[in-house]
Parts: C-alpha cells; structure tokens; sequence
C-alpha cells in the first residue's frame, strides 16, 4: 500500500507533500520535526474515532496549529491510499480535512472528505463543505456538531475505507504487569495487552506465534517458549529458557528492557493487515519509532527484516538514528526531514547522494556521518562565516 501525505499548518510543518512507499525510513536530526510529521498522521485517524478529544490531548489547537500562518490559517491533512505510485490518480482511498480556529481556542471542522475511486470514477463520496451537514453513503445530516468529524459516521456505513494510522509507543511497566484480559486484535499503543493477543495467536494463529518466537529465538539464547498463564482473573506474560541445570520459567518484568521492546515490535508487526476488498481498502499504517533504543545492534537487523515483511500486508513508517537500519534500507525507501528558518521540510533523498549509495563510494550510515542527508532539490546550507567570528 502507497500512501500520499499532505499536511498543512501543522506546528513546524508550514507545508509538506510526500509520498510513503510500503516500507519507509524518516530520517533528520533531532528537532527537525519527525515527531511532527507522525503525530499528524496518528491524528487524521483519531479525528474520525473522538475528534474533540484527540485535539484536547495535544493542548487544544492552538498548540498544533502553526503560528503566524497568515490569511489562510487552516490546519489541513490529506492522506491518500492506493495499492502502487502508478495508481495515485485512478484507484485510491482519500481522506480530507480542514480544521479552521474560532475564539477562545475553539475550533471546527471546515471542508472533510473520505472518497473512494476506482478506475477513475467516484465509487463512494462523504463531503462537508463549509462547516455544515455531511453527505454520502446513502445518509445525509444537515447538522453536525462543528467538534465532529464526518469520518465517525463513515466508519459505522463503509468502515472499510477509513484509513487507520497506529503509532506504537511501547510502556515497558504496562506490559510486564498483571494484565485484565481484554481486546486481542491488534497491540495497543502502550502494549499493555500484549498477553492478551499473544495468547490469541498462539490458540488462532500458530504461523504468527511461531514466527514471533523463532524471531526471539534469535535475540535471546536458549529461549524455549513464550506463553500466558491466568492468575486470579489476571494474565501474566511469561518465558522459559534452557538453563545448565534445566529449563526456567520467569516472568516478563525479568526480561531485559531490548528483550521486551523488540517482542512489543514484532508482535505489533503481525497483527498488522488489511482486509481485501474489491476496491482499494483503506490502508493500515504502523509508525515506529526508533525502535533500535535499548536493543543491541543485531536485534535493530532483526527488527529491520520483520517490519520489512510486515511491510508487504500493510504500510510501515520507522524513524530512526540507527547506522544498521539506514545501511539496510534502500535509498528510494528514506524520506529526510529538516529545519531551517522554523519550517520543518520532509521529502525524498537527494539524487546526487542516491547516486553516491547507489555506486558504492558510500554506505548511507557513511553519508550521514560525513554530511547531512538533503532533500531533493535543497541545496547544501551554507556556513555563515560570521558564524566562525
């Protein structure tokens, strides 16, 4: 699944449009705005669950919305799917909205749209135009509250077709405690359920818990089993390894802090799917972030090929400062992100340095140690030489 992402307004980004390939690696400096860029992502998808809610998180709008916009100062964010870059214009999912501030830090949705076309023609439309009522899917409102976004109803008419973004921000302590049984889809955020769907997978899914085990096989040495056990209405996540005097069982808290993080990733990793549809299904996206902090440098490979498999289900977004994941991606896979003059800008890598990786005089972790990777068409920033006085 491709995405095409288009953002406007959104705290450092003044305007970006950038194209996801099913497998892609954001790359900048600390403070260059990738936290930015992943966080209106995470956002077009929470707008459609609790719109009011998931701005309040974030410190209202003015805390998003970029300062000092001018006349046009909506925040807008656009997120097209499609199944490959040539079907951008024929076959794709679209979402669209334009948020618009009022006074006193209130706000309202303007102009939203979730439309699907296939083989050039508009299959299904949800439109509000203005602030006023939605249409579409057969319903029309001529009043909806303004906090409310037209992508609440459209999940409950074509649920198929709302694009789902899903950040993983792993809490160690939440995942190592006692946990209530409950949802066992799909990971959550903080991967406090993490007993729950691995226990799922090892009674549903055996190919998945077998994958997730061989994978954790590789990192710890003589793991024998990953396995759930209920205690007093509790599900406790629990691990046995070879030791010279037999095998011990030990509880998940005892497990070091990569051992965990790198678990939390590859479960996340194989929940990630679709479900086909005769036209273009929304596209399930899995943002990680630096997933090598904590972890040794041949569990970040490790990690590099099961999200890259993952990959091939659903779309995968990583940002990262790891030699050993830049190295093992390819060039047209990197998205850069910089700052200057206090707008993040975000797009491919520069073809002079593609060209430079692609010939072999450098590795691309070698690249960035001796310059900073560049956008396409952005010059190299030049030294002030009052700088140096």
């Amino acid at each position: 699944m491709w995405l095409r992402i288009a953002l406007k307004n959104y705290r450092s980004i003044e305007s970006a449009e950038v194209e996801l390939a099913p497998f892609t690696v954001l790359v900048g400096p600390n403070g260059s705005g990738k936290t930015n860029f992943v966080d209106a992502l995470v956002l077009s998808s929470e707008l459609g669950i609790d719109a009011a809610s998931a701005i309040q998180r974030r410190g209202g709008l003015a805390s998003i919305r970029r300062w000092g916009v001018g006349d046009d100062d909506t925040l807008q964010v656009r997120v097209r799917a499609s199944g490959s870059r040539e079907e951008f214009a024929s076959r794709y999912v679209e979402q669209f909205c334009s948020i618009a501030p009022e006074a006193g830090n209130r706000w309202r949705f303007l102009d939203e749209t979730l439309e699907v076309v296939e083989a050039g023609k508009r299959d299904l439309q949800f439109t509000r135009e203005g602030g006023r009522g939605m249409q579409g899917g057969g319903f029309g409102f001529t009043h909806l509250p303004p906090t409310t976004s037209i992508l609440l109803y459209a999940r409950q008419i074509a649920p198929e077709y709302v694009i789902d973004v899903h950040r993983l921000r792993l809490d160690l302590a939440e995942m190592t405690v006692p946990q209530p049984p409950g949802e066992a889809g799909r990971l959550q955020e903080n991967g406090r359920n993490i007993a729950s769907v691995l226990g799922r997978l090892r009674s549903q899914d055996r190919r998945a818990f077998d994958f997730i085990l061989l994978s954790m096989r590789r990192l710890i040495p003589g793991l024998e089993d990953i396995f759930v056990e209920e205690a007093g209405g509790f599900l406790v996540l629990r691990f046995s390894q070879r030791q010279p005097m037999g095998v011990a069982h030990f509880a998940a808290a005892n497990m070091s802090e990569g051992a965990l993080r790198t678990l939390g990733i590859i479960v996340a990793a194989q929940t990630l799917s679709h479900t086909a549809q005769p036209l273009p299904p929304a596209a399930q996206l899995l943002i990680v972030e630096e997933p090598e902090v904590a972890i040794h440098p041949g569990a970040a490979a490790l990690l590099f090929e099961v999200l890259k498999l993952a990959s091939q289900r659903g779309s995968v977004l990583v940002t990262t400062h790891s030699p050993e994941l830049l190295d093992a991606a390819q060039d047209e896979e990197i998205l850069v992100c910089g700052y200057r003059n206090g707008t993040t800008r975000i797009g491919p890598l520069s073809t002079a340095q593609r060209e430079v990786v692609r010939e072999g005089l450098l590795s691309l972790s070698e690249l960035a140690r001796s310059e900073p990777l560049r956008i396409e068409g952005e010059e190299p920033e030049s030294l002030d030489p009052r700088d140096l006085t």
